[in-house]
């Protein structure tokens, strides 16, 4: 197991190469190395590295997202399947707000299970219009975001992660060999 940045990995890596044991088939990776563009300058020795990712992957509209992404943001770095987390978050917080009719964080933080779980018209990332037109109506939403359900619980913790297992298959390619959603109780 090798937790590490990609900037350190691309300097560590030569070490490990060096020592003529190193097998990337047996070793797991955190989420921060899931990036092919730190990966391919490396080549064949990292072929059949694996390690695990919080990952919009799995989650709701996981793949719709980073089909989306990739046709619509220009000029930013390379899609690395963080960014549907903090869509989820920022659009999670504006529901909450707009529910609230508040920035308060208080209110907000009041708010946040009112948008994100049952019951309530069930709403994803391409649907943002029509939530917000139900919450102005008075109605409940359940937003279900490209990371995971992103359901709070009373508490006001997550009560729902998706995280996958991926494994660097060579140039330009990190297969998802699985993905394994976590529940918590609401």
């Amino acid at each position: 197991m090798i937790i590490d940045f990609p900037e350190t990995f691309q300097k560590y890596v030569a070490s490990l190469l060096r020592t003529g044991k190193w097998d990337a088939t047996r070793t797991f990776m955190t989420e921060a190395l899931r990036n092919t563009t730190v990966l391919d300058p490396i080549g064949n020795p990292v072929i059949g590295l694996r390690g695990t990712a919080a990952s919009a992957a799995g989650g709701p509209d996981g793949a719709s997202f980073a089909a989306y992404w990739k046709k619509h943001v220009k000029g930013a770095k390379p899609y690395t399947g963080f960014e549907g987390t903090a869509l989820d978050a920022a659009n999670v917080a504006f529901l909450a707000a707009l529910r609230a009719c508040s920035s308060s964080p208080a209110k907000i933080k009041a708010n946040l299970i009112a948008v994100s779980g049952p019951p309530g018209v069930k709403v994803t990332y391409l649907q943002m219009a029509k939530a917000i037109k139900l919450i102005r109506a008075g109605k409940e939403v359940d937003y279900e975001g490209a990371f995971s359900p992103v359901d709070f619980d009373k508490n006001g913790d997550i009560g729902s992660a998706v995280f996958e297992i991926w494994k660097y298959s060579g140039p330009g390619t990190i297969d998802t060999l699985k993905t394994v959603t976590f529940r918590g109780t609401p």
